[in-house]
Formats: structure tokens, sequence, C-alpha cells
């Protein structure tokens, strides 16, 4: 496993390299906890200019926050508000650039100017 030196990589490598070794962190590991630790840690590392990086796992109408790296978070969301709630809601992946803009913000960390918020949708 090779992992980015802090920005020597174009995005488009980095991303290459953080699915590849997402691939390889999650082979033949079924566990949705230690895998989101992962992850959560190897995002962290990948992306030297973001202070948070982590999982919310849904129960009923709430998202509970799961393995993370960064500053302390919202231990709960409602589902349909603020970027992760809404993404929940609506299915699909939401890039906000500045949430100081976006209607039903949660501020778990008012340092934050931008949150990308995608679900992770599991069909048996």
């Amino acid at each position: 496993m090779v992992w980015c030196c802090g920005g020597a990589l174009d995005k488009t490598e980095t991303y290459r390299q953080i699915e590849t070794q997402a691939r390889a962190l999650a082979s033949g590991e079924r566990n949705a906890i230690a895998n989101a630790a992962n992850f959560a840690a190897l995002l962290w590392e990948m992306l030297p200019d973001i202070n948070w990086a982590g999982f919310y796992f849904r129960k009923g109408r709430w998202l509970i926050l799961g393995p993370f790296m960064g500053k302390p978070a919202c231990t709960r969301l409602q589902v349909g508000l603020g970027v992760c709630g809404s993404a929940v809601s609506q299915e699909k992946t939401l890039l906000v650039p500045d949430v100081h803009k976006f209607a039903g913000h949660v501020a778990c960390d008012a340092r934050s100017n931008s949150e990308l918020g995608g679900p992770l949708l599991r069909f048996d």
C-alpha cells in the first residue's frame, strides 16, 4: 500500500489511489464499523485540507455518529436536515461549497465552510 505524500499528486490520481486503497482495506472484511473506521482514516491521511472525515449510521429517522477522524462532531443528525441528512433523504451525494448558505445547515463545527455528504446505500 502506498500513501499519498500530502498534496504532491493531482486530484484524479489522489482519488484513484483512495479508491484502490479503500478496496484493499475492505477486502475480506464485512464489518461496517471496521470498514468505516479504516475509510475515515484513509480519507484523513490522503486529503490534507479536510478537517473531518467520517460516517453516520442510519437508525430510523436519525443518523448516529460512527467512526471518524477530526474535530468532535454532532452525535445525532435528523434525516432530512443539514447536508448529511439531506443527502440521505434525497439518496444522492451533495456537494455544498458554502454551508452558511445551505437551508437547514447543522453546524457541528462552526469553522466548517463546505461539506460533502453522500449516502452509502446497500441493496440486499
